[in-house]
């Protein structure tokens, strides 16, 4: 029997610790293989909403050996639970999604000898890098979108941006873009012919240079992301009660919509958000004869019916109230005109005042009458005869003068 157990113990020289050491040692040696991740990630858009994503195993002969290579495929619609090996490399993507994964395996016939790590990266032609931080959308009137983007601080810049749109089967071009100041796009209307009801794929084609740097994309539910029309109709009724319409639109269920107020107090200028819930009506509790007062509404849906955190636009104000500035500008302008036309009225006075005294100081003090022309004649030749007489001898010119004055009398 001793001999029998020497024997065994020659043969076998190993415990069953020791070969499960051993196996352990082997397996573990085998796991810790390194293999190097897939590269060379492309994506490449072919319809709408769909995508191939395709990569190289970047493995050599002689480091895949005589095992098989496969590879894992996931994004976020994948479960943890139902991952499966793909042999090709390239894998069809139907939805949008943010990111997706792959990793290289290496197999035998039964079993998984080894994995790489895993190559997280975005919907781009490969890229790791992310050109935008965010892409946001609204819908408005039901079929109209509007789309923005912000652009990564990594983003070249003479990087342009194109936008288009997927949604009920159908691709939707940009047909305005919203340009910065140097024709660089930052966003995009798009005018759609029929209601927005199901998934909307929204991406963004980001070109550097000449060719296409990346692709990105996001999904949106239409009614997380659908802006109502603002209330309609507002008005104040006789009892100084504000009452408004529900906004245009084809939900007919009047409890899905929630409301609020926005009052503001012009003299203080001061205002608050009033939550109204679903009613349509609205009691101002302000005093009216001291503050004027304006009043609007906006809209968005409730929990009823698939409620969503998009406010609409604020319609157009009302007003109610005493305008206290309106009575102080109309005072001010009152006693303005009043001022003007007591003025107008003493210089009025005045001009008056001053014409009358002129008239009687021309009628107390005369002025001295200036010669008439037969005057300034006589005057002259008086003045030539004086001359004259000046150096005329006294005798001679006392005969002319006498001569002259008897023609005179007989002329008469």
């Amino acid at each position: 029997m001793h001999i029998s157990m020497v024997y065994l113990h020659l043969v076998f020289p190993f415990t069953c610790w020791q070969l499960m050491f051993i196996y352990i040692y082997c397996a573990n040696g085998i796991q810790s293989m390194y293999v190097k991740p897939p590269v060379d990630i492309t994506v490449k858009g072919t319809d709408c909403e769909k995508f191939n994503v395709s990569w190289n195993s970047n493995l050599t002969e002689d480091e895949i050996g005589n095992y098989t290579v496969k590879y894992v495929y996931r994004d976020d619609a994948f479960d943890e639970d139902e991952l499966f090996l793909l042999e090709r490399q390239s894998w069809r993507q139907t939805s949008v999604f943010s990111f997706a994964e792959v990793q290289t395996v290496l197999c035998n016939d039964t079993h998984t000898i080894a994995k790489s790590e895993w190559v997280k990266f975005n919907l781009s032609t490969g890229s790791t890098t992310i050109f935008l931080e965010d892409i946001s959308c609204v819908i408005f009137d039901e079929r109209n979108l509007n789309c923005t983007w912000i652009t990564s601080k990594k983003a070249q810049n003479d990087s342009q941006y194109f936008f288009s749109a997927c949604t009920q089967g159908k691709k939707l071009t940009c047909e305005h873009y919203w340009k910065t100041l140097h024709h660089q796009h930052t966003g995009c209307h798009i005018q759609n012919n029929n209601k927005i009801a199901e998934l909307v794929y929204a991406c963004v084609h980001v070109l550097s240079g000449q060719s296409l740097s990346a692709i990105e994309c996001k999904q949106f539910e239409p009614y997380k992301i659908e802006k109502l029309n603002p209330p309609k109709n507002l008005f104040v009724d006789e009892e100084m009660k504000l009452k408004w319409g529900p906004p245009n639109t084809s939900i007919k269920n009047m409890d899905c919509f929630i409301y609020q107020l926005n009052e503001s107090a012009l003299l203080r200028k001061m205002w608050k958000v009033i939550d109204n819930d679903r009613s349509t009506i609205y009691q101002p509790a302000v005093n009216i004869k001291t503050e004027k007062y304006s009043y609007q509404v906006r809209v968005k849906k409730s929990q009823l019916c698939l409620e969503n955190e998009i406010w609409s636009d604020w319609s157009s104000p009302v007003f109610i109230g005493e305008d206290i500035d309106e009575k102080i500008r109309s005072t001010r302008n009152y006693i303005l005109l009043s001022m003007v036309f007591l003025l107008s009225l003493c210089a009025a006075a005045l001009c008056v005042r001053f014409h009358l005294a002129n008239k009687l100081f021309y009628i107390l003090l005369p002025p001295i009458p200036s010669p008439s022309n037969k005057v300034k004649s006589i005057l002259m030749l008086e003045e030539v005869g004086f001359q004259k007489f000046m150096n005329a001898p006294v005798k001679k010119v006392e005969e002319v003068v006498i001569a002259d004055f008897l023609k005179e009398e007989e002329m008469k």
